[in-house]
């Protein structure tokens, strides 16, 4: 959270921030005026942090999750939380254990079309809804996805890039598998 978005909030500080780039980093902290780290992991030691936003590539959320949960921190990520049903289980349970809570940015609820379309759906403008459809079409610049997918390929090493599906709508195969469980439970 840039100080800026903190400074009006009354007994909040950015404290730190993590990132694998030490150059992009230190020049961050640098400028929020806070510690850097290099490692997350060292961070979470810091007694001073009582809550960590998870902001990095998809695949990195359960392990930082599961740590900053150990820690004792408190956890805001950025969705999705998992990157599959299991990874949702086990974070679920350390959530549920944890002495600090977990919380999921879902920042598209808030925004004016959202709110408008919750407003028309709850005034009965749309008539009863039995279905709905949406096109989700996100406007970004061709360096978001090069920048990001070179750095996330190789800076990793562990995946393919961007799992843009997941940050809107369950991945179908998700779907398809909870649609199969609950007909194999009504015997179906």
């Amino acid at each position: 959270m840039p100080r800026e978005c903190a400074a009006p909030l009354p007994n909040v500080a950015l404290r730190a921030l993590a990132d694998i780039d030490s150059v992009k980093g230190l020049k961050l902290a640098l400028g929020y005026q806070c510690r850097f780290y290099q490692d997350y992991r060292e961070m979470l030691l810091d007694d001073a942090i009582d809550v960590v936003h998870i902001c990095t590539p998809h695949f990195e959320h359960k392990s930082m999750i599961l740590a900053a949960l150990a820690a004792g921190k408190h956890v805001f990520c950025e969705k999705p939380v998992g990157m599959n049903s299991s990874e949702l289980v086990d974070i679920t349970r350390a959530a549920e254990q944890a002495t600090g809570l977990l919380g999921v940015c879902y920042q598209n609820r808030l925004n004016p079309t959202s709110l408008r379309i919750r407003q028309a759906l709850d005034e009965g403008e749309l008539g009863k809804m039995l279905s709905i459809k949406a096109v989700l079409t996100w406007s970004r610049s061709g360096a978001y996805y090069t920048q990001r997918s070179v750095a996330w390929a190789t800076g990793y090493g562990r995946r393919q890039p961007a799992d843009q599906p997941g940050h809107s709508y369950p991945r179908p195969d998700a779907v398809v598998r909870r649609r199969r469980d609950a007909c194999e439970r009504r015997g179906g």
